[in-house]
């Protein structure tokens, strides 16, 4: 496997196969093709290549580099500061995958 990168725009046709494979993972049937996919297609497009992004994704590719093996997303949150943490970032990672066939460790793991 290759080493990890932060995700370009695109990437996105590869990260909503890899969220289909955690979605069948997560359910234990096969995700259907739809709607979802060219929805989700656009939206990361976009999101990944704002300036000041607020979503952010890592993928690792394969060897030959044809696909990616597993990648992670997450957002960052702006919210009021408080004492504990001035700057009231915060970060949630909703959707971490890895694709067996291209050497992950797992079909898929839900963060």
């Amino acid at each position: 496997m290759g080493d990890a990168r932060r995700a370009v725009p695109s990437d996105a046709d590869e990260l909503v196969r890899l969220r289909g494979l955690m979605l069948a993972g997560m359910s234990g049937v096969p995700t259907p093709p739809g709607r979802w996919q060219d929805v989700a297609r656009d939206n990361l497009r976009t999101w990944l290549a704002e300036p000041d992004p607020w979503l952010a994704a890592f993928v690792v590719g394969t060897p030959g580099g044809a696909s990616l093996a597993a990648c992670a997303v997450g957002t960052v949150e702006r919210r009021l500061g408080g004492p504990g943490d001035p700057s009231g970032l915060v970060g949630y990672v909703f959707n971490v995958s890895t694709d067996r066939r291209t050497g992950g460790a797992a079909t898929a793991e839900p963060a």
